[in-house]
């Protein structure tokens, strides 16, 4: 049966040459910008700076030292955004697709705003807002020697950068569950909580899995925010390119860089090992109309405010950078300047020219 199936598809390319060239494009594509580049790391790992082949660079990345403690930090870093920021974007997928609050466009707007801004705009604003001469740590709570690099400031400027990429994932989901299940479930006697657990959160698991996976492999890759925010806590993305460029040790960072492959692979598999054990199939009729929404009650409160809050939070921290732009120098001297804008359209011109042309050469 699929020696014919495959007989079939082979005289149907046979018969429609745009397609077949199209496909050969693609594969063409993948073999030179995936399969190459991934080969070429592969093969520098294992490669001393004399010519031969050893495992010498494996083994100085898993045997302990700064390499090593790179990956755990990493992993450490991965798991916590991980957590927080799918809880964060289930919170506001349910609130777009349960709750009846007002605002949802600004919230909406607000989530969706970290994933077409750079990631470093957020780092840059933590440092306004948190660092020695921040707004909120020097000026509102007279805090002298405010500490916002290491691993509590790469939590905070990755969960905010990345929610709104599980955001992405989750708000669709929970919008397209039918509301004929969940009705069903309080017919029959149970209320709006256990109607979540035992029908709600089961039907959106494979969902929250694949936020939770996008989320983990942006934050591993994540090379901005660590150079930005970073201070003594190494990561992995920073550290292949201090091997690669600073010391000139391209086996130590690719070896590294295949171990984060590695470990981003087996996490893909357990995912799909887990969800792919569970069955997760919904029958039902047209609905009659749609979702009920919560209108009101401690539950329609809390995320209204939880909502709220992570907003105005979100919104604080764009709002610096623009107005950061115009200060002379934060913290110590605030006057108004057009100093950095200057230099910007003059020695900073080909800067801004040459990422313009890259991203329009990426798209």
């Amino acid at each position: 049966m699929s020696w014919n199936r495959t007989a079939s598809e082979l005289r149907r390319l046979t018969r429609e040459p745009l397609l077949l060239l199209c496909i050969l494009l693609v594969m063409a594509c993948l073999a030179v910008f995936i399969v190459y580049p991934l080969y070429q790391i592969l093969k520098s790992s294992f490669i001393n700076p004399d010519g031969s082949v050893s495992l010498s660079a494996y083994v100085g990345v898993l045997s302990g030292g700064q390499l090593f403690e790179a990956l755990k930090n990493s992993l450490l870093l991965a798991v916590i955004v991980s957590v927080l920021s799918t809880a964060i974007a289930y919170m506001f997928a349910y609130t777009f697709a349960y709750v009846k609050v007002p605002f949802k466009k600004l919230f909406n707007a607000v989530a969706i705003l970290p994933v077409i801004s750079p990631p470093f705009v957020i780092s840059l604003s933590a440092i306004l807002l948190f660092g020695k001469q921040g707004f909120v740590s020097k000026h509102l709570l007279g805090l002298e020697n405010a500490n916002i690099y290491g691993l509590k400031g790469l939590v905070l400027v990755q969960t905010l950068t990345y929610f709104p990429v599980a955001f992405l994932v989750l708000a669709g989901l929970l919008r397209s569950i039918s509301p004929s299940l969940e009705e069903a479930s309080m017919n029959m006697g149970a209320g709006r909580l256990r109607t979540f657990l035992n029908v709600t959160l089961p039907l959106t698991m494979p969902g929250i899995a694949n936020a939770f996976l996008l989320v983990f492999v942006q934050s591993l890759a994540d090379f901005g925010n660590p150079m930005t925010l970073g201070g003594n806590y190494t990561t992995v993305a920073r550290e292949i390119y201090l091997q690669a460029v600073g010391s000139y040790d391209i086996q130590a960072g690719a070896a590294l860089a295949m171990v984060l492959m590695s470990i981003t692979f087996l996490i893909y598999a357990l995912q799909k090992f887990w969800i792919g054990k569970k069955s997760y199939v919904t029958v039902t009729g047209k609905p009659a109309h749609g979702r009920r929404l919560i209108e009101k009650g401690i539950t329609r409160q809390a995320l209204f405010v939880l909502c709220m809050l992570l907003s105005v939070i979100v919104i604080a921290f764009y709002l610096l950078v623009p107005i950061g732009s115009f200060i002379k120098l934060w913290g110590i001297n605030n006057s108004f300047t057009w100093d950095h804008y200057k230099y910007v359209f003059s020695l900073g011109q080909k800067s801004m020219k040459d990422t313009l042309l890259l991203s329009i050469i990426a798209t």
